[in-house]
């Protein structure tokens, strides 16, 4: 219910801002670049362009089965390459490690898990300022789980990530800048565990999520 507010509410500022945009254009051209003389630069937004971040989970729940536990920080590395194909709209992959555990696991001193995501990232993208270009993200797709934290012995768990983030891209010249992001992901995923009765345990996990890092 969460995701679906936050989706609709992105898309809708999103699209309302897109619209604004494009009144502004139809009236005068916009001119997103600085005059050479002012020390400036023009954006490269039209260019293919990797990214790399740090991910820091904020915060969560761990769900097995009819049971919640609070789960600890996750923190984790990602690389992203993205296409714009639109002055709007930019499409890419994301490969991503996530090391999270739960509080039950902390207790148990047992060890971190590791989460891994391949994934699908459509972005609707927005030129704020000169140096400024706004987006929205949804990384969709698919993700293994290697689970060190659960009694018995467990194989890969294997599910879907889903997530809706925001962020921004700053430049510090045509091509290199800042990148920050924030919002919610989510992942489901289901381990085949012995404990010594070979069972199937479902898991979904949450967090709201936080991305810093460099775009080239």
């Amino acid at each position: 219910m969460l995701l679906r507010v936050i989706l609709l509410v992105a898309i809708t500022c999103w699209t309302r801002a897109v619209a604004a945009q494009d009144e502004i254009e139809d009236e005068a051209e916009l001119d997103l670049g600085l005059d050479a003389d002012d020390g400036g630069f023009e954006r490269n937004t039209g260019a293919p362009y990797p990214a790399v971040a740090l991910l820091l989970g904020l915060a969560g729940t761990d769900s097995r089965g009819p049971a919640d536990f609070e789960r600890n920080f996750t923190f984790g590395l990602l690389g992203r390459y993205m296409f714009p194909v639109h002055k709007h709209v930019s499409l890419g992959g994301q490969l991503a490690m996530r090391s999270w555990q739960s509080d039950v696991g902390v207790d148990n001193d047992a060890g971190r898990n590791m989460l891994l995501e391949l994934v699908f990232v459509p972005a609707a993208t927005y030129p704020a300022t000169r140096e400024i270009e706004l987006h929205a993200i949804l990384p969709l797709g698919p993700m293994l789980n290697f689970a060190d934290d659960f009694e018995g012995d467990a194989s890969v768990g294997t599910g879907f990530t889903i997530g809706i983030l925001v962020g921004a891209r700053f430049f510090l010249d045509p091509n290199f800048g800042l990148l920050t992001e924030l919002g919610y992901v989510a992942h489901s995923f289901s381990h085949d565990i012995d404990i010594p009765v070979e069972a199937e345990v479902e898991l979904d996990i949450d967090e709201a999520s936080l991305n810093v890092g460099l775009f080239f």
